[in-house]
């Protein structure tokens, strides 16, 4: 893949994790991608279909077979100015990849040196911030903030609760009218209940929403069973959600607070219902181009029994 098309598809996965919509990679995660580069990794992967989890998987081997030892730190040093920089952009891709926290750490050694070079840049620190809060690590997402006051677009803390977390089910609600967000567990019910993943910045997904609150028996089917449920993303945009709470009194958006907590999910795409029995998803219905879309969150309301 030429490093131009390259370039635009990355540039296009980055404004996908702001929107919830991220591309098809690949599906067998063999040795044989290991030996590729980075660049030739991503152009392999690209075309190839494959799940949230396998992805993971996928890039999590890349990065222990192929990243981890020539960008360890006792050789970081010995790298020349542009390897380095590459290095962070390498490890960077792992990140958005996997909101892997210790590829988040090793990126920040990485910054760190560029720091001491006189190399860093501003969208590096930004990246830095991004990569910890997205990984959820808070403790260094915080010390960057306080290191460089007014440099960087911060999101608000999470206060998680005690029995929430990365590997379990786990939204994160915004506080009414105040900056504050609170991650809490949510047990998927033994009884019928509908997930819908949507975007504050999805056009499709407001369309389905305002279809689903114009239509008063629709409604009534759902019974209060329906959780609105925004993907884990890169950046957490806490304005347009606010905002989507406040014009949507009754369809509020809560945010995933880690994807691997959701792995019966891929909570990538938007808008994408489904609708749970017994804990388990029964049927999905995907996309709202317009309102025939309807058929498909009916039949299954029908497959749960609502």
């Amino acid at each position: 893949m030429a490093h131009s098309s390259f370039v635009a598809r990355r540039r296009a996965l980055q404004l996908a994790a702001g929107l919830g919509v991220y591309a098809a990679l690949a599906r067998q995660s063999g040795a044989a991608t290991r030996d590729l580069t980075p660049e030739e990794f991503a152009g392999r992967t690209w075309s190839e279909d494959l799940s949230q989890a396998e992805a993971t998987l996928r890039y999590q081997a890349y990065y222990t077979h192929q990243l981890r030892r020539p960008y360890a730190p006792a050789r970081l040093a010995s790298l020349p100015d542009l390897a380095l920089v590459k290095a962070f952009d390498d490890l960077f891709r792992i990140v958005f990849h996997t909101a892997d926290q210790d590829v988040a750490r090793h990126l920040l050694q990485v910054h760190a040196l560029l720091r001491q070079r006189g190399l860093g840049t501003p969208a590096q620190l930004q990246g830095c911030y991004d990569a910890c809060y997205y990984a959820r690590l808070f403790a260094p997402a915080a010390q960057l903030a306080l290191r460089f006051p007014g440099q960087l677009e911060t999101s608000p803390p999470i206060h998680v609760a005690a029995d929430a977390g990365i590997a379990v089910p786990t939204l994160i609600r915004l506080a009414s009218g105040r900056r504050e967000l609170y991650a809490t567990r949510y047990p998927i019910p033994q009884r019928p209940a509908v997930i819908m993943i949507g975007d504050a910045g999805c056009h499709f997904s407001r369309a389905a929403t305002d279809a689903l609150a114009r239509d008063a028996a629709l409604m009534r089917r759902f019974d209060g069973a329906l959780q609105l449920l925004a993907p884990h993303a890169l950046r957490l945009r806490f304005d347009a959600y606010a905002q989507w709470n406040a014009d949507h009194p009754a369809l509020p958006m809560a945010i995933a607070y880690h994807w691997r907590g959701w792995s019966m999910l891929d909570v990538r795409s938007t808008p994408v219902f489904y609708f749970f029995n017994g804990g388990k998803v029964r049927h999905v219905a995907a996309g709202w181009r317009d309102d025939t879309a309807r058929a498909g969150v009916v039949a299954g309301l029908d497959a749960i029994g609502l």
